[in-house]
């Protein structure tokens, strides 16, 4: 009886995390305040040109603001062959909404095992 409560718990997980992210499915992203930054580091990474700011003149390197989010977007500007918002923009949006899934997922399995772990439940 405890599997088919564990599959029902996911599949309204799955149930509520599409239905928080359909409304971020539409649109282009936003590029206000730092998304531009983070964008246009992306693109000075997948083109080659290291961590430098494109949008300044001269080659600025970038050092406040952390990588790990540019080279995401930027691995997603390589594989798609462009750095064009309207082509990378719907494929970030649905890495996020995976991201975003594989979260909800490992909380789960992280509440289950405290679960069992600490009330004995099994």
């Amino acid at each position: 009886m405890q599997g088919k409560i564990d599959h029902f718990v996911y599949l309204i997980l799955f149930i509520l995390t599409i239905g928080v992210w359909l409304p971020r499915l539409q649109g282009i992203i936003d590029l206000r305040w730092d998304g531009a930054v983070y964008y246009i580091l992306a693109t000075s990474i997948a083109e080659g040109k290291g961590y430098q700011l494109l949008n300044e003149p001269g080659e600025i390197q970038a050092i406040q603001y952390p990588p790990m989010l540019p080279l995401i977007v930027a691995a997603h500007q390589w594989i798609l062959g462009s750095s064009d918002l309207l082509i990378v923009g719907p494929w970030l949006r649905l890495s996020s909404l995976v991201i975003f899934f594989g979260y909800i997922v490992t909380i789960g399995f992280v509440a289950e095992i405290v679960t069992e772990t600490t009330c004995g439940y099994s």
